[in-house]
């Protein structure tokens, strides 16, 4: 716009005394210059020298950036938020237009919705008390208010957010671009929309936030719901795992006679064929019985998993168990090409409560799992250690392919499995014995990197191992 144009529109706001519209003039940094009535009536009369007097403090930024864009064009047309009065405070299209010729802006102001003394809005008692994270946002995408639940919910007070774009808030909780678009689209189209979104809170911290949109046709307002639901879905989830585990235990028991009869007969004639065979034959027979013993192996596996924990537990040194594990595996382990580390530190509390057969057995699976995972010239570390004073921590790591991160959640899951030949029974009676001992298991993998197994056993309450020093940090290499 050209200055003859501008002075001309600013010479015509000057005759504002005859205006019902507020109208204020001011220099650059936002000092009154000169206003009309209705603007002094507006501010009840007061002496208030500079717009940024009306302005909350979270809001000047935004102002000083408008004022560079009227001063950039000439002209420009916005919406602010203005405290005019005690405890009044409203939300105002402003037409800002700038003067050259004395460096002035020249502001009228339109009350677009006011919100009167909030103490007497229906909603603010519910707002400000409910559990739930409230956001107030106007018709611009302007957030104009948020309960305090904000920090609880965000882990960010209300300064963060308050007369701040929406988006502020939309790219904190969206890392999906496609979830947060049908969402902004339904709440355009229906004035209602709803969603469900994985967030984290801190590192290692997901929620699952329940988020509920509607437009209040009274207020002018969107008025947004936020509701954790994290301990509803992890019980969901926790849910769908038992049952699927149900599931599993009702097939075993379904098909376990289907299954052990034949073998039973399989396996007596074998053994009577090998009377009479010849030596070739026996070898086809010694074939024959591995995969008998495979099939028997894979149904003790899905039996265990079908019945409940009898609970009948000892005192086991976790240091023990492990160190006949690593003797178990080390003759494969030579024969692969694979160096096995051992790493214990000084545990004072190593004893746990546990089923020996189950425990091994399930170790014995992860320990298998890793080996199988990695090329010759692997590496697998066995790493224990107390982790604060009543957990002991047993970490198995391989340098093997890794695990897609799509893949990981689905690992425990009965019949999971990415090998051709795996029953994908395996890892889920590790899951089953873990728990059962009161223990958790959780994965770290990195696809070309490897993966790591972290279990972790509450320890014995009132019994304690002394450890030779001698005995400290072994390291055992094999070739």
């Amino acid at each position: 716009m050209s200055n003859g144009i501008t002075e001309s529109i600013v010479e015509k706001i000057i005759l504002f005394n005859n205006s019902s519209i507020p109208v204020v003039i001011m220099d650059l940094d936002g000092n009154f210059i000169n206003s009309n009535n209705p603007f002094n009536k507006m501010v009840s009369n007061c002496k208030i020298e500079n717009i940024k007097e009306l302005l909350d403090e979270s809001a000047v930024e935004m102002w000083n950036e408008y004022m560079g864009i009227t001063k950039e064009k000439g002209k420009f047309t916005f919406f602010m938020p203005l405290q005019v009065k005690s405890k009044i405070i409203g939300t105002y299209k402003m037409e800002s237009i700038y003067c050259d010729c004395n460096k002035t802006i020249t502001i009228s102001l339109n009350l677009k919705k006011e919100l009167k003394n909030r103490n007497e809005l229906s909603y603010k008692g519910a707002f400000n008390t409910s559990d739930s994270l409230m956001i107030l946002v106007d018709e611009h995408g302007i957030v104009r208010d948020i309960n305090d639940k904000c920090f609880h919910y965000l882990n960010f007070d209300r300064s963060h957010f308050v007369n701040k774009p929406v988006d502020v808030l939309i790219n904190m909780a969206s890392k999906d671009d496609q979830t947060f678009s049908e969402y902004t689209d339904g709440i355009l189209g229906n004035e209602y929309t709803e969603v469900l979104i994985k967030y984290e809170k801190t590192p290692g911290n997901v929620c699952f936030y329940h988020i509920v949109t509607r437009y209040d046709k009274q207020i002018g307002y969107y008025l947004t719901q936020v509701t954790d639901q994290t301990v509803q879905i992890n019980l969901e989830e926790q849910l769908e795992h038992n049952n699927a585990l149900s599931s599993v235990g009702q097939l075993a028991a379904s098909i376990a006679h289907e299954i052990r009869n034949p073998m039973t007969t399989l396996k007596g004639f074998t053994q009577l064929l090998r009377i009479s065979a010849s030596e070739e034959s026996k070898r086809y027979l010694s074939v024959i019985d591995d995969e008998i013993e495979r099939m028997e192996s894979i149904l003790g596996e899905m039996l265990i998993l079908s019945k409940p924990s009898k609970n009948k537990k000892e005192l086991i040194s976790i240091q023990s168990l492990m160190s006949d594990l690593v003797q178990v595996i080390e003759p494969k382990a030579r024969l692969a090409g694979i160096t096995i580390i051992k790493k214990v530190d000084l545990l004072i509390k190593s004893m746990i409560y546990g089923d020996v057969v189950k425990l091994k057995q399930a170790l014995f699976n992860v320990l298998k799992n890793a080996l199988e995972a990695m090329p010759s010239d692997g590496l697998l570390t066995i790493e224990i250690k107390e982790v604060g004073e009543e957990v002991i921590s047993v970490s198995i790591q391989d340098t093997g392919k890794g695990i897609k991160d799509s893949q990981l959640p689905q690992i425990f899951r009965p019949y999971f499995t990415t090998r051709a030949d795996g029953t994908g029974l395996g890892l889920s009676f590790v899951l089953k014995t873990i728990e059962n001992h009161g223990g958790t298991i959780s994965v770290e993998s990195k696809v070309g990197i490897g993966s790591k197994f972290i279990i972790l056993f509450p320890v014995a309450i009132g019994y304690t191992t002394a450890i030779n020093s001698t005995n400290l940090s072994i390291s055992t290499l094999y070739d």
